[in-house]
């Protein structure tokens, strides 16, 4: 296996950034690639040292990659930086020009935990030509509603970084950050979506919000899958979830 922690300098963030990469060494390049995105507060190594993904990436032939992306909730961010877009162009170039990986959508997956779920389906929905799958592993969800919850909660979380990346709370309905909308629109334009999987946790403190939202989507008839699996708000039920997400991919012929 080879892993690797990349170093460089991104001309879109303005800034040196880091990248936690892992592949089979043996696998038959052109390798597909699984983007995996970390949590709020977390970083790029998160996913590598609370789970097995070298594992996954032995089985079943990727390159995963993490990017650091702090607490921006992967957006281009109100008061910041352009998190959205360096992930979903600036970086895939980068990967394209340096490793041995695969362009084509056909072979292109990104999953993300937590924040990094909310992540991955908001790439999904605004970006359904660049991947063939996504996974939103304990991060699908109305994040309105669970904001508000945290905000009447006398000691609930500081929520002064989710406005510096999506501006006001009560702005994000109907915004590019809203994957409710997003996925309103893309049911209204029919459009042509990554094979969608979604999780949770059963004793996750937002298990009931995952519920609401898998039947949101199915009001909407956005086909997907959905399942809970053991455990709490962590990396080690959301591994479990994406190794059943990646085994289904390959039963159906969509993972090489």
């Amino acid at each position: 296996m080879a892993f690797m922690r990349v170093c460089y300098f991104s001309k879109l963030l303005m800034q040196h950034t880091t990248l936690t990469v892992a592949y089979d060494e043996a696998a038959v390049t052109p390798m597909p690639v699984l983007y995996l995105l970390h949590g709020g507060t977390d970083d790029s190594t998160l996913w590598f040292r609370e789970s097995d993904v070298e594992a996954l990436c032995h089985k079943y032939g990727v390159l995963a990659v993490s990017l650091d992306a702090r607490s921006s909730s992967y957006a281009d961010m109100r008061h910041g930086q352009k998190f959205f877009t360096y992930m979903t162009c600036e970086l895939p170039e980068f990967l394209a020009h340096r490793l041995p990986v695969s362009t084509r959508r056909e072979d292109t997956f990104i999953a993300g935990f937590s924040m990094g779920g909310q992540g991955a389906l908001k790439a999904a929905f605004r970006c359904p030509e660049r991947y063939a799958a996504c996974m939103g592993l304990s991060g699908a969800r109305d994040t309105v509603a669970l904001y508000k919850l945290w905000q009447r909660m006398e000691n609930g979380p500081d929520l002064g970084g989710v406005e510096d990346a999506l501006g006001p709370i009560d702005e994000i309905y109907g915004s590019e950050n809203d994957v409710l909308w997003l996925a309103e629109q893309a049911a209204k334009r029919g459009a042509r979506l990554p094979r969608l999987f979604l999780s949770c946790g059963r004793d996750d403190y937002a298990v009931e919000y995952s519920r609401q939202y898998h039947d949101f989507l199915n009001g909407l008839g956005i086909a997907h899958d959905y399942f809970e699996t053991a455990g709490v708000h962590g990396y080690e039920s959301a591994w479990t979830a994406l190794e059943r997400a990646l085994g289904l991919l390959r039963k159906e012929g969509l993972l090489r």
